[in-house]
């Protein structure tokens, strides 16, 4: 993962592994061998950093992501849905709009007490062998008062006859001003794929 402030200016950080296992949890970030002098304190900023790319590498189905949610359905337009989900033990809820033709999630507005506020996004998707892939996230959020905006672009490559996110570009910007851009590059791809 490399990260660039508004400079432009990227600063080069050092290699993980993403380990992931079919059993209903997002994958996880470590430290490739040979980063030993990296204290660990500094180990943990990075992982916490880079952690956030878990689920967009591989994501947790809608059922496991909302399996603690109540909602309902709503048409509001042909092949269009609302999809009106909430947590039932916390403040969160989640207002989706479905494109019922494609089965693929177009808009999500997200609502909770602490920070941050007021989120929403859109998703742009690409055909990869006939099943759609998101191409590209847009978001929009408040901290504390100040508005923020999110673009998330990503590419994928085929390994093993899977097609993998192989590249994410994160670019957060803070009342219009690029704050802070992330590049997460995944290489040297080893997929073990087994029955139980």
């Amino acid at each position: 993962m490399d990260v660039a402030s508004g400079s432009g200016k990227f600063l080069r950080n050092p290699d993980f592994y993403f380990n992931w296992k079919m059993d209903g949890r997002l994958g996880r970030f470590e430290l490739t061998e040979g980063n030993e002098h990296i204290s660990k304190d500094r180990a943990q900023e990075l992982i916490q950093q880079i952690s956030q790319f878990s689920e967009p590498i591989i994501p947790l189905m809608l059922q496991q992501k909302f399996s603690n949610f109540s909602g309902k359905i709503h048409e509001v337009a042909k092949n269009k849905l609302v999809v009106k989900l909430a947590q039932v033990s916390s403040d969160q809820d989640y207002k989706l709009l479905v494109d019922a033709q494609k089965w693929v999630i177009r808009k999500l507005r997200f609502k909770q007490s602490r920070s941050p506020e007021n989120v929403e996004g859109e998703f742009s998707y690409i055909k990869i062998e006939g099943k759609p892939a998101i191409s590209e996230s847009r978001s929009r959020f408040e901290v504390d008062g100040r508005e923020y905006s999110e673009v998330t672009s990503f590419s994928y490559k085929k390994v093993k006859g899977i097609w993998w996110v192989h590249r994410i570009d994160q670019i957060l910007k803070q009342d219009g001003h690029v704050l802070q851009t992330y590049v997460v590059k995944l290489s040297d791809f080893k997929p073990v794929l087994s029955t139980p």
